[in-house]
């Protein structure tokens, strides 16, 4: 990252080191440092929340499903607000979700899903989307968790698949009595009304 990671290059690689910052004496052993391909998400998802393959249950705002950039699948879901305007979509579990799995173990888990951007720029920093997942009443006034990050740390980069990880234990429990036994509903949307853009999210799990 940064303005030194602008010039890199790949092709003429001449050193690299691991290096620790000046403290107190430890010992730590290290194995097998090699380059990987990334993202890899190598669990199998315990729910799929929405596999954006149609839109069937999902309310939505200046959201439309796209067949033509998808990640996995047969779609995914475009987010398209024009300007002045912002993008929200929400989606009620059926009675045959069984959520309670989660709850023995939410610590460990994390929310994934893929999002592709057609373009980025220095107003990415400034539109905000908020994750909110709800249990116990059918509103969004009940308990919540929630979790905020702008559009340039889902899609930094334009023009290619990025799978963003959400520890479920960074989400935020304002009200703390959160009842992954009773998840009502689940939302995605944008804080303000802000430029257009346009950013595929597919597969969308925990």
């Amino acid at each position: 990252k940064g303005e030194y990671a602008q010039n890199f290059n790949w092709n003429y690689i001449k050193q690299w080191a691991l290096e620790s910052a000046k403290g107190t004496a430890f010992t730590i052993w290290v194995d097998d440092i090699a380059l990987v391909k990334v993202p890899v998400n190598p669990y199998t998802p315990l729910l799929t929340l929405a596999d954006c393959d149609a839109t069937a249950g999902i309310g939505r705002t200046n959201i439309a499903l796209d067949t033509t950039t998808v990640h996995d699948g047969t779609g995914s879901f475009r987010l398209s607000p024009p300007e002045g305007q912002k993008i929200s979509m929400w989606y009620t579990p059926d009675t045959t979700t069984d959520y309670s799995v989660l709850a023995g173990s939410p610590d460990e888990l994390a929310l994934s899903f893929w999002t592709y951007a057609e373009s980025t720029g220095e107003a990415d920093k400034d539109i905000e989307f908020v994750i909110e997942i709800n249990s116990t009443v059918q509103n969004w006034d009940g308990p919540k968790l929630t979790y905020t990050l702008k559009k340039e740390e889902m899609a930094p980069a334009a023009g290619q698949w990025r799978q963003v990880v959400v520890p479920l234990s960074d989400f935020t429990d304002k009200t703390k009595d959160f009842d992954w036994t009773q998840v009502t509903r689940w939302r995605l949307y944008q804080l303000a009304n802000g430029p257009a853009y346009t950013m595929f999210i597919d597969q969308i799990e925990i």
